[in-house]
């Protein structure tokens, strides 16, 4: 009878040290799951951060005058702001476009645009080539 007793208490040890053994890993499983979101919230509210991307304007031939949403900043080559959030997207509510507009400082050359989208993400660089011209559609008549 004494060796049933005791053969009972190993098993009993046994389940217990499993079931305190596996409430351990759930333990351990719900801080690791705790500590992802913890770092995903972060990364969100990083990513929705506001703050300014600077963007790199160049112009051929350079000279340029810039403007950032009918703002000067200055003449080809020049650095301008857009303010986006973490994830280098623009910010702007629905409808509002962000326009770069490089107006020729020679003859023969035409003021040229570039807009950046709602959500769109924010170049680093933009390129304006002041030698191109706006070309007029005509309609064929036949």
């Amino acid at each position: 009878m004494r060796m049933i007793t005791t053969g009972k208490t190993v098993i009993c040890g046994l389940i217990l040290s499993v079931l305190l053994g596996c409430e351990n890993q759930s333990r351990l499983h719900d801080q690791q799951f705790l500590e992802a979101a913890r770092l995903r919230d972060n990364a969100i509210q990083e990513s929705n951060r506001l703050r300014n991307f600077e963007i790199r304007v160049e112009s051929d031939p350079p000279g340029a005058m810039i403007e950032v949403d009918n703002d000067a900043q200055g003449r080809a080559p020049c650095i301008v702001k857009v303010e986006g959030r973490g994830d280098h997207r623009t910010t702007q509510p629905l409808g509002h476009l962000v326009t770069i507009q490089a107006t020729p400082n020679q003859p023969g050359e035409s003021v040229q645009r570039k807009f950046i989208m709602p959500g769109d993400k924010i170049p680093e660089h933009v390129f304006f080539n002041m030698y191109l011209s706006r070309k007029i559609p005509t309609i064929a008549r036949g």
